[in-house]
């Protein structure tokens, strides 16, 4: 399981985006959460932040064998040099061959406060 603290600046985050294309490449379930609603020790809160699966999406093959990993550079999908991409294990839907899938379609995200993360956790990770 990866659970990806979204902060105010977690979405442009090298290594925050590398430790997210690990996780999917390794199987692992990923949920986002946003932390900056929690009141600090002077009760002041922060905007969100970006959704960093917004910035991430996989490229699958024509012949859904292979995935390449993308990422959003404002203006369109370039290829996301910290990953290669790899061969899937089982074909992929052929409604996804040939198409690039936005992370923020397959994985959710949920703010803590409003989505009370105190009483709902244990939903969201499965347990």
């Amino acid at each position: 399981m990866e659970i990806t603290e979204i902060g105010s600046q977690t979405y442009a985050r090298r290594w925050v985006r590398y430790e997210i294309v690990r996780s999917i490449r390794r199987g692992n379930r990923i949920i986002g959460i946003h932390i900056n609603s929690i009141p600090d020790r002077k009760k002041a809160v922060k905007p969100l932040g970006r959704n960093p699966f917004m910035y991430l999406g996989l490229r699958y093959s024509l012949d859904g064998t292979q995935v390449a990993v993308r990422e959003w550079n404002g203006t369109k999908w370039v290829v996301y040099a910290d990953s290669p991409g790899w061969t899937l294990e089982t074909r992929c839907s052929e409604e996804r061959r040939g198409k690039t899938v936005q992370l923020s379609k397959k994985y959710k995200v949920y703010n803590w406060t409003a989505d009370d993360g105190y009483a709902n956790f244990a939903k969201w990770v499965g347990v």
